[in-house]
């Protein structure tokens, strides 16, 4: 299978097919910490070390919370790429990862674990 590095995806298509160690993973719940979970973020990396935000809706985080974890590589495929919202930018990246519906994602095996920060340049 292949895979696209998270700096060839774009807007213009929503077949992508990645491999992602999910770095950082949090939930929003709005302007306080408390409170329901609005929906969940997270900060995807690559082999080469490109990160990406991504945001996942309530309803896709319920699906996926006993599954989706920090620190474990993922197979993400049909998603949509968006444009930065500029309110909110925790990477440097012109795009984010987003799902209004469950992206077909399975862990990642046989991935060497990717240690690098995003926050190195």
């Amino acid at each position: 299978m292949a895979f696209s590095l998270l700096s060839e995806i774009h807007k213009d298509n929503h077949h992508w097919t990645i491999c992602v160690l999910v770095y950082r993973m949090w939930h929003y719940r709005g302007g306080t910490d408390v409170g329901p979970i609005k929906h969940t973020d997270l900060v995807l990396l690559d082999t080469e070390g490109t990160h990406m935000y991504g945001q996942l809706p309530l309803a896709t985080a319920e699906c996926l919370k006993d599954v989706l974890q920090e620190g474990k590589v993922f197979v993400i495929r049909k998603f949509l790429c968006n444009p930065f919202r500029p309110s909110f930018r925790p990477v440097e990246s012109p795009f984010m990862v987003s799902s209004q519906s469950l992206p077909l994602l399975r862990k990642g095996m046989g991935w060497k674990t990717i240690t690098r920060s995003p926050h190195t340049t």
